[in-house]
């Protein structure tokens, strides 16, 4: 069941993120074009770029972690204690886990406070900007704990690469 939702997430995460490279795409390349040949442009096209990247790259954080493709300092060496390593990648995601919670709690009254705020050129409520880093790291603990019952249950053996 786990897996299966997790699979769900992320490949819901995996579209959107994918959707809004190709709208940026799209909104960019007709922005040059518009301006190239007709000397004019649509004034709304580059924040809405500018919002899609920002949403974009939160998307990708989610996924990079959920792929284990992100960077991460080691101090032990793997290989010689599996058994500690697994018990620190355990804290690590409890303690990830928690300030995450946290800071998903305790921001939630200034992302009310956005409600009102408009932008300038869409006229979208500004909690379509900063909900999205609300929304990425409340995903984000969704993705921890699944993380932390895979890796508790034995069933995902965590792959390090050397990179030197």
């Amino acid at each position: 069941m786990i897996e299966r939702l997790a699979s769900t997430i992320l490949t819901a995460i995996r579209v959107v993120a994918v959707g809004l490279l190709v709208l940026i795409l799209f909104l960019l390349l007709a922005q040059v074009g518009l301006r190239s040949v007709f000397d004019s442009s649509v004034f709304w096209f580059d924040e809405l770029a500018r919002y899609s990247y920002v949403w974009a790259v939160f998307l990708a954080a989610i996924l990079a972690f959920a792929d284990d493709s992100h960077v991460r300092v080691e101090v032990i060496n793997h290989e010689a204690m599996p058994r500690l390593s697994r018990w620190l990648d355990l804290l690590g995601y409890l303690a990830a886990a928690t300030v995450l919670v946290v800071v998903v709690w305790q921001s939630y009254p200034w992302l009310l406070k956005n409600l009102r705020p408009r932008s300038s050129a869409l006229g979208l409520p500004m909690i379509w900007f900063y909900g999205v880093v609300w929304g990425s790291y409340a995903a984000f603990v969704v993705v921890l704990l699944i993380q932390f019952v895979r890796r508790l249950k034995g069933s995902v053996h965590v792959e390090r690469r050397d990179l030197t």
